[in-house]
């Protein structure tokens, strides 16, 4: 009995020292998304997406701009959460926004946490001051050539319900997507929560990219994320890719940490996203 509970104390301790040297390991993941409805301009398009940077001071480092760098990306979407509510330092934020914009033209949207402090719009205001692009329920068009797809950024829903649940929160964000969504161009939603995920199915939208979910904050192989916020536990939209009809969606694990201070089993990453046109 006492050696059986020496290699749990041992095995343990060994999972504890790995997740905290992984917490500040940044891992790059790539998709290729190939759709034919992609205007073939668009072929080769490439997205950088980080989400929940929550004021981790190793994103504003060298070693982290160096690994946006090497997505090459022809924009970078940031979908939420850059600031954390209980930590908040916006200057640290509109730093790593600084930097971002010299690498690529940057798309952001607010997530809950900025909902939550009462500075949020002098942050917003520093970062269009210093070129970021804030998407708040609004559409903006990418065009090459004569063809063009459609970038929709939306409030986090709490902003748009004034959090009052879930039910009044996917009724906010059906009727802003019925306000924005106007053709049939190759649509982007960049939004901070996934756990809307049939509403966008059900207008359409071809690719949704979202965080929030820190990849489940502690993932167990071969079962996924133990616990995420606004799904509970075992949620059932953790991380990465899933497909329904004709949508995508991308949810990245995020950068940062907020009121769980330890990722286990789950490396902050960069989502690295190449649109292929069949």
């Amino acid at each position: 009995m006492i050696y059986l509970l020496v290699g749990i104390i041992i095995a343990m301790s060994i999972i504890l020292i790995v997740s905290i040297v992984n917490n500040h390991r940044i891992q790059i993941t790539k998709y290729v998304i190939q759709k034919h409805e992609l205007p073939k301009s668009f072929d080769d398009f490439r997205i950088t997406l980080l989400t929940d940077i929550h004021n981790e001071a190793y994103c504003n480092t060298t070693k982290f701009y160096d690994q946006v760098k090497v997505t090459k990306p022809d924009v970078i979407f940031i979908s939420g959460d850059m600031i954390d509510s209980r930590r908040t330092d916006i200057n640290e934020a509109i730093q790593v926004a600084r930097q971002l914009v010299k690498i690529a033209p940057t798309y952001y949207v607010n997530g809950n946490h900025e909902y939550r402090v009462s500075i949020y719009p002098e942050f917003e205001a520093k970062l269009k001051e210093i070129g970021v692009t804030v998407l708040r329920n609004q559409s903006v068009k990418f065009q090459r050539e004569s063809e063009s797809i459609e970038l929709m950024g939306l409030d986090d829903p709490h902003f748009i319900s004034k959090n009052n649940g879930y039910h009044a929160e996917n009724v906010a964000v059906l009727q802003e997507l019925e306000k924005l969504k106007t053709d049939d161009s190759y649509t982007i939603l960049l939004i901070h929560r996934p756990e809307f995920f049939e509403t966008f199915v059900e207008h359409k939208i071809n690719l949704v990219l979202c965080g929030h979910t820190h990849g489940g904050q502690i993932r167990i192989p071969f079962v996924g994320g133990v616990i995420a916020p606004h799904q509970g536990f075992f949620p059932k939209y953790d991380a990465g890719l899933f497909v329904k009809e004709n949508t995508v969606m991308i949810i990245s694990k995020g950068l940062g940490r907020s009121s769980f201070p330890l990722r286990v089993n789950d490396s902050p990453e960069i989502v690295e996203i190449l649109l292929k046109s069949n």
